[in-house]
């Protein structure tokens, strides 16, 4: 009976996840709610960082081609928050695109490109560079740790512009499948909790206070201008080395 509750809290918890992204973006009265639904390893706000590191026990082998899917595609900011301070993500345009494909010896590899900027400012073209905001890049790589966890690794490229000037890099974060829900509670450089759902992904960093929740926009392959994301990348840095060099046809 209590494994048949906890299935049930897990399913209802999700489906309350899903109403918050899709109908408020993650109002405080969402928050209390999911609060009190979600296992101690699922809770995705600061209250995290005020308990021990939670023990996973996996409800269900860790499948690395489910894991990539869950992450493959474009992913749309819908909440920030700063050491408390709720940054207005409505005068944002803020995605995460990722894009990971099989790779050698049971490996996936790929890439992840966050391009942020203000609504009232468009990018259009690869000489529009010195309106973002934001603009950072990463390898990424997932691997198979043992039947029930797997590995995430993103590596920053030279050149990144994230948020805040935090490096948002992660070095073989171990993640678990818990309810459905893919889980990584490792205390990492960058983040302490990333959750990974159908719909939300969120990222909880306790040292800095700091809470990202994207929500799914697309699970295609992702491009960017046209371009696939690590191409998208590629002529962003190029165009940027030829205005330093001071190269004709480059806006500095």
């Amino acid at each position: 009976m209590k494994a048949v509750r906890f299935v049930q809290a897990g399913a209802l918890a999700l489906g309350t996840f899903a109403l918050c992204f899709t109908l408020f973006g993650f109002v405080p009265s969402c928050e209390k709610e999911l609060a009190s639904l979600y296992p101690p390893a699922l809770k995705a706000d600061l209250s995290a960082c005020a308990s021990a590191r939670p023990t996973i026990k996996p409800t269900a082998a860790a499948d690395i081609g489910k894991f990539s899917k869950r992450l493959n595609g474009t992913w749309e900011l819908k909440m920030r928050t700063v050491q408390g301070i709720t940054s207005d993500t409505r005068q944002l345009s803020a995605r995460l695109y990722f894009d990971i494909a099989p790779g050698a010896a049971g490996r996936l590899t790929g890439a992840a490109l966050l391009l942020e900027q203000p609504k009232q400012e468009t990018i259009s073209r690869v000489s529009t560079a010195r309106t973002d905001s934001a603009l950072a890049f990463w390898d990424v790589s997932v691997a198979q740790k043992g039947k029930m966890a797997l590995s995430l690794g993103m590596s920053e490229g030279a050149g990144s512009k994230a948020p805040g000037g935090i490096s948002r890099a992660v070095k073989d974060a171990e993640f678990a499948e818990l309810d459905s829900v893919f889980v990584s509670v490792d205390k990492g450089e960058a983040w302490d909790r990333i959750i990974v759902t159908e719909t939300a992904l969120v990222y909880v960093s306790c040292q800095r206070g700091v809470i990202e929740r994207y929500a799914k926009v697309s699970g295609q392959k992702p491009q960017v201008d046209g371009l696939p994301v690590k191409m998208f990348w590629q002529k962003k840095q190029a165009a940027r080395l030829s205005a330093s060099a001071g190269l004709p046809g480059f806006s500095k």
